[in-house]
């Protein structure tokens, strides 16, 4: 199933998920949707794993939580999201070393919490995890202050992105 790409979403090169200079992060990808998601493009390390060829539920969540928070970016690219609840329901070992993707919508904004749903897709299509999260709206301003070294925060820069990307078609099984 192609899914075509809007743009790429900011990131931080330090970061554990999305950072690419950060030795054990994964190296994760963010971009927005025509139809108007978070995609996730990500793929384990070894130093990731928990068991023999799974990535630990402890990435999985994080990768979860990330998705899930971005997306207020969709509509308030001024925002980030800070976790305040979320649940997750594993359903299939993640692997490391293939490329996995997650997908997270909005489902609710109130004036200073909203709410996202997301889920992790796996090579073959089947759903890894799903999850469901309350977030707290934090701006920009107020994260870069945080921030050691704004140099490594990219926010919101044309970053270069393709023009669609294929997911696999999910596929219902039972866990």
């Amino acid at each position: 199933m192609k899914v075509k790409i809007k743009q790429r979403m900011s990131y931080d090169d330090d970061c554990v998920i999305c950072g690419g200079n950060n030795p054990a992060g994964i190296g994760a990808e963010f971009y927005e949707t025509e139809d108007g998601r978070v995609l996730c493009v990500f793929t384990g390390k070894s130093i990731h794993r928990s068991f023999p060829h799974t990535m630990h539920g402890g990435m999985s969540a994080a990768i979860l939580d990330d998705s899930m928070g971005r997306t207020i970016q969709l509509s308030k690219p001024e925002l980030w999201g800070l976790t305040v609840d979320m649940h997750i329901t594993y359903k299939k070992a993640v692997p490391y070393d293939e490329t996995c993707f997650a997908v997270a919508e909005l489902i609710e904004e109130g004036e200073k919490i909203y709410s996202s749903k997301g889920y992790i897709i796996l090579p073959n299509g089947e759903i890894a995890a799903t999850a469901e999260g309350k977030f707290f709206k934090v701006d920009n301003d107020y994260l870069c202050k945080c921030i050691d070294d704004p140099s490594l925060y990219h926010l919101n820069e044309q970053c270069p992105y393709p023009e669609y990307i294929e997911l696999p078609q999910i596929v219902s099984k039972k866990s």
